[in-house]
C-alpha cells in the first residue's frame, strides 16, 4: 500500500515560525527577503520525510472564507489576524511549489476538511502532519496522525486516540468536542461545565442516543463546526522533483543547514 503524507500547512508553518522568531529573532537573506517561516517549515518537512518512506506528499491549505463562518461569524475570531498575506507566507508558498509538492485548496472549506476527505481513500496509507487534535477524528486503520507539538513529532494511531478521549472510535472525537466546545475556536460547550468526563458519559454511559444529545447544538448549526465536511478536492498533479532544482532553491534562500536530498522523496534514506 502506497504511503502519502498529508500536511496541514498553516498550523505547521506558524508553529515553526513562532518558535524561531522567539528563539532566534528570525532570518532573512542578504537582500532582506524574510525566510524564517520557510526555514522553519522546511526543517519540519525534512524531519517528517525521515519518519517513513512516502510515495507522495500533499500539502493542504485554507482559503480566506470557509462555510463555518455562516454558522458562527465569530468562529476562530480570537486567533487574531492571519499571516497569510505576509511576505513570509508568500515566500513559503513559492518555495513549496519550487520543491514540486502540490498545494491543494478548495473554496469555502478549511485545510482540515481537505485532509479529512483525501484520507478517506482506502487504497492508500495516510499520515497526517498537524498540531491540531481536531484531526483525531480522521484517524482510522489506514490513517495515522503525526502530531507536531513542542519540539517533537509524535505518531498517533487509532488505539492512542481512543485511549486519550475515552471513545470507541476516532470518529466520536468530533461528538465529544461538540459537547465540550472549543474556546480557541469560539465554540461554546453544550452546557456550561461540560468537560471530557461529562461528554463521555453523555455519549456512552447514560444510553442517550448521540443524535438527541446534540439536538441543542443542531438547532444552532454549531455541530457543523466540529465535524469535517466531505469535499471533492481538485485533481492533484504531482510535479517531478529534481535534487539540483531543490539545491538551487535552498541557495536562493541562503539556507545552508538543510540538504536538498532530505527534501526530495526519491532520495530520502530508507
Amino acid at each position: 500500500m502506497k504511503k502519502i503524507l498529508l500536511i496541514d500547512l498553516y498550523p505547521i508553518a506558524i508553529r515553526a515560525y513562532t518558535k524561531l522568531k522567539r528563539t532566534t529573532g528570525g532570518f532573512s537573506t542578504s537582500d532582506g527577503k524574510p525566510t524564517t517561516m520557510v526555514y522553519g517549515f522546511l526543517s519540519t518537512l525534512s524531519k517528517l520525510l525521515k519518519m517513513e518512506t512516502f510515495n507522495n506528499v500533499i500539502i493542504c491549505s485554507d482559503t480566506i472564507f470557509n462555510f463555518r463562518k455562516n454558522f458562527r461569524p465569530y468562529y476562530k475570531a480570537s486567533r487574531g489576524r492571519s499571516n497569510r498575506d505576509s511576505s513570509e507566507w508568500l515566500n513559503l508558498v513559492n518555495s513549496i511549489r519550487g520543491l514540486g509538492f502540490p498545494i491543494v485548496k478548495c473554496n469555502g472549506v478549511e485545510a482540515d476538511d481537505i485532509v479529512f476527505s483525501i484520507s478517506r481513500n482506502p487504497e492508500y496509507e495516510f499520515f497526517i502532519a498537524t498540531n491540531d487534535k481536531d484531526l483525531y477524528q480522521a484517524v482510522a486503520e489506514n490513517v495515522s496522525l503525526i502530531l507536531a507539538n513542542k519540539s517533537k513529532l509524535t505518531l498517533v494511531d487509532k488505539a492512542m486516540v481512543c485511549e486519550e478521549y475515552g471513545v470507541e472510535s476516532p470518529s466520536d472525537v468530533a461528538k465529544i468536542k461538540a459537547l465540550m466546545g472549543d474556546k480557541s475556536d469560539e465554540i461554546p460547550a453544550i452546557k456550561k461545565g461540560v468537560g471530557l468526563k461529562t461528554a463521555q458519559k453523555l455519549l456512552y454511559s447514560k444510553g442517550i442516543p448521540p443524535e438527541n444529545v446534540l439536538q441543542y447544538k443542531k438547532s444552532l448549526g454549531l455541530t457543523q463546526l466540529m465535524f469535517y465536511s466531505s469535499v471533492i478536492p481538485p485533481n492533484i498533479e504531482f510535479n517531478s522533483q529534481n535534487v539540483d532544482g531543490v539545491e538551487s532553491l535552498l541557495t536562493s534562500l541562503e539556507i545552508k543547514k538543510l540538504k536538498a536530498k532530505n527534501l526530495c522523496l526519491n532520495h530520502i534514506p530508507t
